[in-house]
């Protein structure tokens, strides 16, 4: 958490948007993100009550904003690629894409198998001049 406080000082994120559902079973989409200008995304999943449910999580993408014809990232056996998979306990998922894997627009969809689990999904899509792989350990944990 204190790389993200730190990122956030720093300008490395913009523009944070949340998408929260309140008891809804079924696939609940993230927002659009336009990752113009970006070197990626990084998703914050706040399960808040998951009421015996499974959570899985994967990466859409389109040339869009409207995600009129989105596809979902796949690996590279074809299969698609779940950023998390049967997540059955309330806590803080964190899931990372960078923007070279997608087309202009990503997004996340949330599907709860069943039993309405509450959650909150924060998207940050974070600048190239300060990804996190490239950043200097000093930057990342001054403060």
């Amino acid at each position: 958490m204190r790389n993200i406080e730190n990122l956030i000082h720093h300008g490395a994120l913009v523009d944070p948007t949340t998408k929260a559902t309140t008891d809804a079973a079924g696939a609940t989409n993230g927002n659009a993100v336009d990752l113009t200008n970006c070197a990626g995304i990084l998703w914050m999943l706040f399960v808040t009550d998951i009421n015996s449910a499974t959570i899985d999580v994967v990466l859409q993408t389109d040339d869009n904003s409207g995600m009129s014809s989105p596809s979902t990232i796949q690996d590279e056996d074809g299969n698609d690629l779940d950023l998390a998979t049967a997540i059955s306990a309330d806590g803080v998922y964190f899931f990372r894409a960078k923007s070279s894997i997608c087309e202009q627009y990503a997004r996340a969809v949330v599907t709860d198998a069943g039993a309405n689990a509450e959650f909150t999904l924060v998207e940050l899509p974070y600048g190239p001049q300060y990804r996190p792989e490239y950043a200097s350990a000093d930057l990342l944990l001054e403060g």
